[in-house]
C-alpha cells in the first residue's frame, strides 16, 4: 500500500496546532504533518477555530469540531457533536485517534449502531485510560508515548497490550543555541500536579533566577500562592507565551526544571529543551527518564535533594550533546518513521494487539 487515507483525531477544546501551550495537540500536528510529507492524505478533526490557513499550508484537510470557546461543554458531549461532523468514516484507511476521550471508540460504536463499516483503529494513549469499564466494541490497537506509559496500562489491565512509539518534534522549530544564561526555566500550566512550587523551592535552594512560562486555567489557592511568590526579578512569571518565544526562554535557560507530581506519560518539554541544547532537570517517574540520557543530557531524580545536586553539576552538560540527543531520538521523521511502520502492519498483515 503506497499512499494511505489517514484521518486524525486531535482535542476539541484546544486548537490544533495550538497557538501557544500544547502537548497533544501539537503531537497530533507533528504525527499529521510529518505523514504528509511521506505522501499520504491526512485530515485532522480538530477544534474549529484551528488555524486554517496552516491546514492549506500543510495540505491537510481540517474537520471542525466545536469552538474552543466552548470547553464548558462536557468533553463527552463535545465528541457527539465531533461524530456528527465525521462524514463516510469507512472512506479512510485508518483512524488514529490522538484525543483523550477515545473519540474513535465512540465513532464505532456508533457504527455499530448504525450497522455501517469501520476502518481500523489506532489510539495514542496520552494520558490513562478514560474508561472504568471495558466499552462494548474491542479497543483499538493502543500506542503508548513511553514505556513508563505501557507498564502502568499493563499493571492496571491486565489483559492491554500496548506497543510503544515516542512522540517527535520539529527540531527546526527548536533552534540551537549554546547562549546559555544563569537562570532555571519552568514551561507548564500552573496546577499542583505539574509542581511550579518545586522549581521555585530548587531555585530558591540553589540561589538561581526562575523564569515561569505557562497558562493559569483556573484561578484558586495553588495559582495564588505560585503568584504570591514571583517578585519580579528572582523568580518572574511570564504567563502564557508564544511558541517563539518559549522557545526563547529554552535557548537562554540554565536548565529546564520539571518535576510533577503525577507520572508523566512523556513529557514534550524535555526533548524541546534538549534540541536547543539546554539540559533537562527531572523526577524519575513516569516516561520522563526516557527522553534524557542520564549524565550526558540531563539529570533525572528521586528527590528535590538530587536536583539541587544536579544543578551544581549542570555545568559538565554539553549542549551539542543535548542537541544530538534529540536529533537521534525524537525528531517528527523518527516517529513517523514508527508510525509508518505499525500502520502497515495494521494494514496490509491485518495485525491486532
Amino acid at each position: 500500500m503506497e499512499t494511505m487515507k489517514i484521518l486524525y483525531v486531535s482535542s476539541c477544546g484546544i486548537p490544533t496546532p495550538a497557538p501557544a501551550y500544547s502537548g497533544l495537540e501539537q503531537v497530533c500536528w507533528n504525527t499529521a504533518v510529518g505523514m504528509k510529507k511521506l505522501g499520504h492524505e491526512v485530515s485532522i478533526v480538530a477544534s474549529a477555530d484551528s488555524d486554517k490557513k496552516a491546514y492549506d499550508k500543510a495540505g491537510i484537510s481540517l474537520i471542525p469540531t466545536v469552538f474552543s470557546s466552548l470547553t464548558p461543554i462536557p468533553e463527552s458531549e463535545m465528541w457527539s457533536l465531533a461524530i456528527g461532523r465525521i462524514r463516510d468514516f469507512n472512506k479512510y484507511d485508518l483512524i488514529h485517534d490522538m484525543s483523550h476521550s477515545g473519540v474513535a471508540i465512540l465513532g464505532e460504536m456508533e457504527a455499530q449502531k448504525n450497522a455501517t463499516p469501520f476502518p481500523p483503529r489506532i489510539w495514542t494513549i496520552h494520558d490513562d485510560l478514560p474508561f472504568s469499564t471495558h466499552p462494548p466494541v474491542p479497543y483499538p490497537c493502543i500506542i503508548s508515548p513511553s514505556l513508563a506509559n505501557s507498564q502502568g496500562i499493563s499493571e492496571r489491565v491486565p489483559d492491554m497490550v500496548t506497543r510503544v512509539c515516542w512522540h517527535g518534534i520539529d527540531t527546526e522549530l527548536h533552534k540551537y543555541s549554546e547562549d546559555k544564561g544563569d537562570r532555571l526555566l519552568y514551561v507548564g500550566r500552573i496546577d499542583p500536579i505539574k509542581s511550579a512550587d518545586m522549581a521555585i523551592n530548587i531555585a530558591d535552594v540553589t540561589g538561581h533566577g526562575l523564569d515561569i512560562v505557562g497558562p493559569i486555567h483556573i484561578r484558586n489557592k495553588y495559582s495564588e500562592k505560585i503568584l504570591s511568590l514571583c517578585d519580579g526579578k528572582n523568580i518572574v512569571y511570564h504567563g502564557e507565551v508564544p511558541h517563539e518565544k518559549k522557545v526563547e526562554f529554552m535557548q537562554k535557560a540554565k536548565a529546564l526544571v520539571t518535576f510533577p507530581r503525577f507520572q508523566e506519560p512523556f513529557g514534550l518539554l524535555s526533548p524541546e529543551a534538549q534540541a536547543t541544547g539546554t539540559p533537562v532537570i527531572s523526577d524519575c517517574m513516569g516516561g520522563l527518564p526516557e527522553t534524557i540520557k542520564q549524565g550526558v543530557t540531563g539529570f533525572s531524580c528521586v528527590t528535590p535533594g538530587d536536583a539541587v545536586q544536579a544543578i551544581e553539576r549542570i555545568d559538565s552538560i554539553r549542549p551539542k550533546e543535548c542537541r544530538a540527543w534529540v536529533e537521534k531520538h525524537f525528531t517528527v521523521e523518527e516517529m513517523c518513521g514508527r508510525y509508518r511502520k505499525i500502520y502497515r502492519e495494521v494494514l496490509e498483515r491485518g495485525v491486532r494487539w
